[in-house]
Parts: C-alpha cells; sequence; structure tokens
C-alpha cells in the first residue's frame, strides 16, 4: 500500500470527503516522528503493531564476487529493526488457521 492509499483509506474511515490537506500532514508528522525517535537512537513502540528498534550490526568478512573471491569487510553499523508485537502476531496465526479451515 502507496501513502496516497493509506490517505485515501484514512480519509473513507473518517468520512472525510474534499480536502485531504490535513490527513497528509498528519501521516507526515507521524511518520517524521518516528524518524526523528528512532534517528536519535531511540526505540518507537505502536501498541498492538509493533516496535521500531536501532541496532547495531557487528562488524564482519564476508567473500564478494565482484572482487573475485577476495574478502571484503563489512564495517559494524546501526540498522533499524521492526519487531511485530505478541498481538499482531497472534492475530496474524489466527487468520492463518481461519483460512486454512476454509
Amino acid at each position: 500500500m502507496r501513502k496516497v492509499e493509506v490517505l485515501n483509506e484514512i480519509c473513507k474511515r473518517l468520512g472525510i470527503k474534499g480536502d485531504k490537506k490535513v490527513v497528509k500532514q498528519i501521516i507526515d508528522s507521524y511518520v517524521g516522528i518516528i524518524k526523528d525517535e528512532v534517528t536519535s537512537g531511540n526505540n518507537f513502540n505502536i501498541p498492538g503493531f509493533g516496535t521500531f528498534q536501532v541496532v547495531e550490526r557487528a562488524k564482519k568478512v564476508t567473500n564478494s564476487l565482484f572482487t573475485e573471491g577476495k574478502d571484503v569487510v563489512i564495517p559494524k553499523r546501526k540498522a533499524v529493526r521492526f519487531k511485530v508485537s505478541n498481538l499482531f502476531k497472534q492475530n496474524l496465526v489466527q487468520d492463518t488457521k481461519e483460512s486454512k479451515e476454509e
């Protein structure tokens, strides 16, 4: 789902017709807050959905086909990880079980 589709779905669910600028600003602000928090090294939790976490990836050595099998060092770095909430996992498993029964 793209951002414009999310915008349209929110407007549909809230019964907003016409000017969607305010809803777009809300979405942009919300995403901006998530980016700011994660960029600052903080976790961002959305109850019932999941948590964006900053994790540190260790330095590693790997072979690359582009360097003709020579070792390539990938330095340690920070990355963003999304951890799904238990409630969301349970709902997903329940939906899977129901679709198998049909």
